[in-house]
């Protein structure tokens, strides 16, 4: 973050009259709406910089005691002063909230100052809260909660730097062109290499399920040897005398390796007809196995080819955002699932899933589908809150994303699940509902 710049945005957000809302939108990146303008704040230590960008939506919502505190402080507050601190790269908001029976008063303090970059709450000099708490062992300045703030020395410097100047806007619409150039490149190639090792795996896992006709031949073996075993029985000892055995059957010696489970010969010859039992029904349903492993591998090829189209550093995050980890005692989710702003957004890749989804979904969740074409049911759990409309453009996005047909305008329906009637299969009946419409790149 250059001074020049900082400067400049010093004077320019000095006309605005009020901090309408503020959050975070990613680890160190902050949404600042100042009364109808948005703007974003990055505070990365090696690239802190404010831009200007198309709405960006985060994963998850944040909800720290840091971020309840910048939502408690400066939601909705006056800004009674904005200021910088001489040379040090500091953009800092007085803000005044009136309530009914107080007000509330603090200095928000956005420091762009190398590995110390920080956001921070402070109210008569005490640190209220901050994104980055730093201790005495990491630095002669330390930033920790009721502890006081001790000011940056200024930097030594020949000349007073003077403010950026040109049309403001541009200058940070240009801020976020210059980030997306260097960053959406290097993170578009990490999700995709983190999605070729799991192809990759799919691969290997699919390479070692065996044929259907091998394991038809390895039954037929089993139960032929049970066969053998039961026919020679009378010419056998009562007990177990050998874990091998050598029999003739039409004049040809048949070879049967005794389990080290079996109590007799007679109880072999049911663990062996067992066997062929199991490895039938493995013959039967191991195209199952596989059609599973296939569509999963079709999924993250899919996957891949919509990261290298994406056009925000965000929007790579969503879609290549990894699975959390499977709580104990937890089912195993049968679709797939992604979140955007803390709402998690599912939808099912076959019949199957889609069936499971929308059996799983809650009467108030949020239902889509593409209209008129067979395709993935999707569901939008909303916790019994209202979903944004932008959220909602975004879980239509990746449900078209996903779809194999080519491009073009596409319908999207959405309703509440209590809304929707499963008739047969995942074929569906539903009413009350809303469309989106949305045009698939080809």
């Amino acid at each position: 973050m250059k001074l020049t710049l900082l400067k400049r945005v010093i004077l320019e957000f000095s006309r605005y009259r009020h901090i309408h809302h503020i959050k975070r939108v990613g680890d160190n990146l902050f949404k600042l709406e100042l009364d109808k303008d948005i703007f974003y704040i990055d505070l990365i230590r090696s690239s802190s910089n404010i831009f200007i960008a198309p709405s960006l939506l985060a994963i998850k919502e944040y909800n720290a005691p840091f971020d309840l505190n910048l939502m408690r402080y400066c939601n909705r507050a006056t800004i009674q002063k904005v200021e910088g601190d001489g040379e040090n790269r500091i953009l800092r908001f007085h803000l005044l909230q009136q309530g009914s029976y107080k007000q509330n008063y603090c200095v928000l303090q956005f420091e762009f100052t190398g590995r110390n970059t920080n956001a921070i709450l402070i109210k008569d000099g005490i640190v209220l809260d901050a994104l980055r708490h730093i201790s005495h062992e990491r630095s002669f300045r330390v930033v920790k909660i009721g502890e006081k703030l001790a000011n940056l020395p200024q930097p030594k410097v020949s000349a007073t730097t003077i403010a950026d100047s040109g049309n403001f806007m541009q200058i940070l619409e240009r801020n976020y062109k210059q980030r997306i150039e260097s960053q959406l490149e290097q993170n578009r190639i990490v999700a995709i290499r983190r999605i070729d090792k799991k192809i990759e795996n799919i691969s290997k896992k699919i390479s070692e399920i065996p044929l259907e006709k091998n394991i038809q031949r390895e039954a037929i073996e089993s139960k032929k040897k049970a066969q053998i075993l039961i026919e020679n029985l009378y010419k056998l000892p009562a007990r177990i005398t050998d874990s091998h055995l050598i029999l003739e059957s039409d004049s040809q010696k048949v070879h049967i390796n005794i389990p080290e489970s079996a109590k007799s010969y007679s109880h072999t010859a049911q663990i062996l007809f067992e066997d062929a039992k199991y490895l039938e029904r493995k013959a039967k349903h191991i195209h199952i196995e596989r059609e599973h492993l296939e569509q999963k591998q079709k999924f993250y090829i899919t996957q891949q080819k919509i990261i290298t189209q994406c056009q925000s550093i965000e929007d790579i995050a969503i879609y290549s955002q990894k699975q959390q980890r499977q709580q104990k005692g937890i089912k195993k989710e049968e679709f797939e699932s992604f979140f955007v702003e803390g709402v998690k957004i599912s939808f099912g890749k076959n019949r199957q899933e889609n069936i499971a989804l929308l059996k799983a979904a809650k009467a108030e969740d949020i239902w889509m589908h593409i209209r008129s074409i067979p395709s993935s049911h999707m569901i939008l759990r909303s916790f019994n809150k209202k979903i944004a409309m932008p959220i909602l453009l975004k879980a239509a996005e990746i449900l078209v994303s996903f779809t194999q047909q080519r491009g073009g305008n596409y319908e999207i329906d959405y309703t509440r699940r209590k809304f929707v009637k499963m008739t047969e299969g995942a074929n569906v009946q539903y009413s009350k509902y809303e469309t989106i419409t949305l045009k698939k790149e080809i």
